[in-house]
């Protein structure tokens, strides 16, 4: 559920609304049927004896032709544990969020907000225009809308000549380039936009019906739905046959062919679907609102650019969660539209500089030498982008000795417990103890963070694979063994290294 509290400010007989969003705790991310690597090594390993242990691991015959690229040091050491293509480029997949919510965080600090202004002209009853002007914010939902409706309506409004909503905030707003198409027709595949209204998706939902029968289509958002054209080409089976599902997309086309079949005993199927016009989504829902709470909307506008009208006052802003908040859920779940969103605030900071300027200068700060990482999109989706596992640990090393180190920490999931990490490492000495952040593509998987090991030390840690033909579990189960060995570190006479 989400809460909202109210701001009043007395600019003469002006409401001014503030609107604030907590952000719902949600699972997305997590996969129960992740296989887990369990602690069936027990004794204590030697420093100098990890590498020929995790050359156990990524020698197997399932991992002959993937690429490996591990860093393992102390927190406040520059000692190798383990380095294995520590300085080689891998496509880091959602990895490349550690590098976005860390510029970010930097630069704007934790308790930044995104602010949504609202102005009006004209008094109530009857307003001549009411005009949102979007700042991008991935947080408003429609029950954000609902709120400012039914709050402008005690102020006695009762009609809006002209609803407007003022697009253009972001300079290059729209599809990243370098993302495949077919991933844009779902939710994962949603781009940072001037409006964000539920985080522009909505759930499609495939009921079994009859055996014989095609599956029944309904969504949870009419206004969004309306933008597709579902082709049904489902079945409902008895309970003896596979159940499985596929949704075709077409490159520059709203039409979505759904393939598939589900036993009539099955619970219905729900699939995240992405909206393909936000700002027109978002103003329809808008009207629709105020409708709903009694304010009638004589006309709609969309409008770029800056349009204001001297004769406007802010009547109500929207504010999102802070800067903190959003990057746990960037870096909790995973979550793509809100990383692409953070970039895009750090390119319209940068103005006529080249669109990184901003992350770039930030990274170099931290010590990140800027040909070490390539980075084309915020949230990892892009195959084009890259990075050195060196990168990610001399980022989680630096960052630790600013004043937002601990902020930037506490972002990250944390194993067995939550976010993309809830279900590793459960029943190990990991749970609890370690700190990360994921990344998962076709091929590839990575995990970079901070690990606390039983004698009191922080490990900090990248490890990527790519070009592997191994399903992603697979990836998962080597990175999880390799972790556990960390786990297991003692400190040994014979040592050399820093390590205790």
């Amino acid at each position: 559920m989400l809460i909202r509290s109210f701001k009043w400010g007395q600019p003469l007989l002006v409401l001014l609304l503030w609107v604030g969003i907590q952000i719902p705790q949600t699972k997305e991310g997590t996969n129960p049927n992740i296989i887990i690597a369990q602690n069936n090594v027990s004794k204590s390993i030697c420093p100098n004896e990890l590498g020929t242990k995790i050359e156990e691991i990524i020698q197997r015959r399932e991992f002959m032709r993937s690429h490996w690229g591990i860093l393992i040091q102390p927190l406040n050491s520059n000692f190798n544990l383990y380095a294995k293509n520590s300085e080689k480029f891998f496509i880091p997949a959602s990895n490349i969020k550690l590098l976005t919510t860390a510029a970010a965080l930097l630069e704007f600090g934790s308790q930044f907000f995104i602010r949504t202004p609202i102005y009006r002209v004209g008094h109530p009853p009857n307003l001549t225009t009411l005009r949102l002007v979007g700042q991008g914010d991935p947080t408003i939902t429609t029950d954000t809308l609902k709120a400012l409706a039914k709050q402008l309506k005690q102020q006695g409004i009762q009609k809006i000549e002209k609803l407007i909503i003022q697009e253009g905030y972001f300079n290059n707003s729209g599809i990243p380039p370098m993302w495949e198409w077919d991933d844009l027709f779902f939710s994962y595949g949603v781009p940072a936009n001037t409006f964000v209204l539920n985080e522009n998706t909505f759930d499609l939902i495939l009921t079994p019906t009859q055996v014989g029968q095609q599956l029944q289509l309904s969504w949870t958002d009419s206004i969004a739905a309306k933008q597709w054209q579902f082709e049904n080409l489902t079945t409902t089976t008895d309970s003896t046959t596979d159940n499985n599902i596929s949704i075709q997309g077409f490159f520059a086309q709203s039409r979505l062919i759904i393939r598939g079949q589900l036993g009539n005993n099955v619970t219905p199927n729900t699939e995240k679907i992405a909206i393909i016009a936000p700002n027109k989504y978002f103003l329809d829902t808008l009207a629709e609102v105020l409708e709903n709470e009694g304010i009638s909307v004589a006309q709609k506008q969309i409008i770029s650019g800056n349009d204001s009208n001297r004769l406007e006052n802010e009547i109500a802003f929207i504010i999102s969660p802070s800067l903190e908040l959003l990057i746990q859920k960037v870096n909790h779940e995973s979550h793509n539209l809100y990383a692409e969103t953070l970039l895009k605030l750090l390119e319209n900071k940068a103005n006529d500089e080249p669109k990184t300027s901003i992350l770039q200068k930030q990274l170099t700060q931290l010590g990140i030498d800027e040909n070490s990482y390539k980075i084309v999109d915020g949230s990892g989706l892009s195959r084009h982008n890259l990075a050195t596992p060196d990168t990610f640990v001399t980022l989680l090393q630096n960052i630790s000795q600013t004043p937002q180190g601990k902020v930037y920490r506490n972002s990250l999931a944390v194993g067995g417990i939550n976010g993309t990490l809830a279900n590793r490492f459960k029943n190990t000495p990991i749970q609890g103890n370690l700190q990360g952040k994921t990344g998962s593509l076709s091929g590839i998987s990575a995990l970079s963070g901070y690990l606390d090991i039983p004698n009191g030390e922080t490990l900090v840690f990248s490890i990527m694979i790519n070009t592997s033909d191994q399903p992603n579990t697979n990836l998962r189960q080597g990175i999880d063994e390799i972790i556990l060995l960390l786990s297991q570190l003692k400190k040994c006479s014979n040592n050399n290294s820093s390590l205790l």
